[in-house]
């Protein structure tokens, strides 16, 4: 299970007591992104963030032309976004169009090939995919089809993630709870960061120097924790 922000922020004001609820909501927000991100980009601690979804992919553009690219978002009216894709481990099709889901391995090339071999994807005959490229702009991580989707189709993926960014008191924070403390403990020191003590910092620093090698040392032996498959709507 994930914590939400509200429940983070309530932790994060026991931990400092603040019972008067001083410190501004917006900046505990601020302190929690910054220290999701950079746990994000510690080397070993990307485990932390990795996720098994499934997404139904949309046949059509929104001009209506057959769709052989999307961008891996999610959708923002769903409350959830993707943030940006650090690695795909594993992508599996879904073919849905019968009673029974039948799964097809699409094979990654690397995009300057993809590019040679399908200029123009979009304009292939629809069908399954047989070949997949990912390419990575502003962001967002974008997924290349050889040809449109002839049928309902959803992905299957298991990937890491840079954590989306908080943006209300409901969002979820998707950290393990066993691994939580190490995300307070950062934000305890951006907070003593802000407010110029530096001498608590520094002693908080030291705590997640240890946290943090504690938690590679886990996540390393750790050989396989999935969190839960989440559903998706399209892209």
């Amino acid at each position: 299970m994930y914590d939400t922000c509200e429940d983070s922020i309530k932790e994060f004001r026991q931990r400092i007591g603040d019972s008067t609820c001083e410190v501004p909501v917006a900046n505990i927000i601020s302190w929690i992104n910054t220290a999701l991100r950079r746990l994000a980009r510690s080397k070993g601690l990307d485990k932390l963030f990795t996720y098994h979804d499934t997404f139904e992919l949309a046949r059509l553009n929104q001009d209506g032309t057959p769709a052989a690219s999307w961008k891996l978002k999610g959708l923002e009216d769903s409350g959830y976004e993707l943030g940006m894709i650090i690695d795909i481990k594993s992508i599996m099709l879904l073919d849905t169009s019968g009673c029974c889901m039948e799964g097809y391995h699409p094979c990654y090339i690397p995009l300057d090939w993809f590019r040679k071999e399908h200029p123009y994807p979009e304009k292939e005959c629809a069908g399954i995919p047989c070949s997949f490229t990912l390419n990575q702009m502003g962001g967002y991580t974008t997924i290349t089809f050889d040809r449109p989707l002839s049928h309902p189709v959803s992905l299957d993926m298991i990937y890491t993630a840079f954590p989306p960014r908080i943006k209300s008191l409901t969002d979820l924070i998707r950290v393990p709870y066993a691994y939580s403390d190490i995300l307070m403990e950062a934000v305890v020191i951006l907070f003593n960061q802000e407010a110029q003590d530096y001498s608590f910092a520094r002693a908080n620093y030291e705590d997640w120097d240890f946290f943090v090698a504690e938690a590679r040392e886990m996540l390393a032996r750790q050989h396989s924790g999935l969190a839960p498959r989440v559903m998706r709507g399209s892209f």
